[in-house]
């Protein structure tokens, strides 16, 4: 009952009339002192929702919230951030030193949290925060930490990484991705861990949205030679799942004469099983190409 009541309360306090900020702001107080956790987190909302009537009581609150040491307050919060107001209604309520500091310097914080839950779940509200905060400060306070991230000591947080990165790169525009995110782009394909990179091709066509595939390609072509001449057979797998993603992307000027030589190198691979996949990739490429361009350039290819 608890949690439905603080998932409810910014809305009743934006409809709050002026003599009621005493009251709010005792509510509020009340749920960040006495918990339990998750009530803590959802104090964030409410605290933003509080700056409309009563902006200096507003500020407190966010330092009183970003200073609870327990970590799950800290994993709630970033859990929360989908119930947070938008970028509008933000900016039109707190003054930029204040917005920065909550939402880029705390944020900033959590990505390198010593809590792997924490670290987690503030790279789960990434796609998030690029909506909340300005480009420039993205950039510049965000960024660097998932420099940092991509060398992770734990798998988990650069698989989660690898899966939330795709959707925040296409939001900072292609001179971005070039300045600040194709380091990052090798950095996931180069991932020691196979789930990591399987992840990180999984989700990798927003990217594509934004970046020609034909504009990345000679960046990328090094590491997809790299993965399919390992000696592991699923490497070679996500380099051709890879090439599939770039048909898909960019047809058939994408698929230079390299690109089509790993598909045929894959059916004759020594693993009975990468050549097997040699068959669901030439598929998907049928699909995505034309039968003719399948027929012209790998059919004629392989050999009986």
């Amino acid at each position: 009952m608890r949690s439905a009541a603080a998932e409810e309360l910014p809305k009743l306090i934006l409809s709050a009339k002026a003599p009621h900020e005493k009251l709010i702001r005792s509510i509020i107080v009340t749920g960040l002192e006495k918990g339990p956790d998750f009530i803590r987190s959802l104090m964030t909302p409410c605290i933003i929702s509080l700056s409309h009537v009563d902006q200096n009581s507003a500020t407190s609150l966010l330092k009183t919230l970003t200073a609870i040491r327990d970590w799950r307050v800290r994993y709630l919060l970033c859990h929360s951030l989908d119930k947070v107001a938008s970028p509008q209604q933000i900016a039109a309520r707190f003054p930029p030193n204040i917005f920065q500091n909550f939402f880029v310097q705390n944020f900033s914080d959590y990505l390198l949290d010593q809590a792997v839950e924490v670290r987690i779940a503030a790279i789960d509200a990434l796609p998030r925060l690029t909506g909340l905060v300005d480009q420039e400060l993205f950039v510049e306070h965000i960024v660097p930490r998932l420099s940092h991230l991509a060398t992770d000591t734990e798998p988990l947080v650069r698989a989660a990484l690898a899966a939330k990165l795709p959707q925040v790169v296409p939001k900072m525009g292609k001179k971005k991705f070039n300045e600040h995110f194709l380091s990052l782009v090798l950095a996931m394909l180069r991932d020691e861990s196979l789930e990591v990179k399987a992840t990180f091709v999984d989700h990798f066509s927003p990217i594509f949205e934004v970046i020609s595939p034909i504009s990345m390609i000679e960046s990328l072509e090094p590491v997809l030679t790299e993965l399919f001449g390992s000696l592991v057979w699923r490497n070679k797998k996500i380099s051709l799942d890879f090439v599939v993603k770039v048909a898909q992307a960019g047809g058939k000027e994408a698929m230079r004469a390299s690109l089509v030589g790993l598909v045929l190198d894959a059916s004759r691979d020594s693993f009975e099983c990468v050549r097997d996949y040699f068959v669901v990739a030439a598929t998907k490429l049928k699909e995505s190409l034309g039968e003719d361009w399948c027929i012209d350039k790998l059919m004629k290819e392989v050999e009986p």
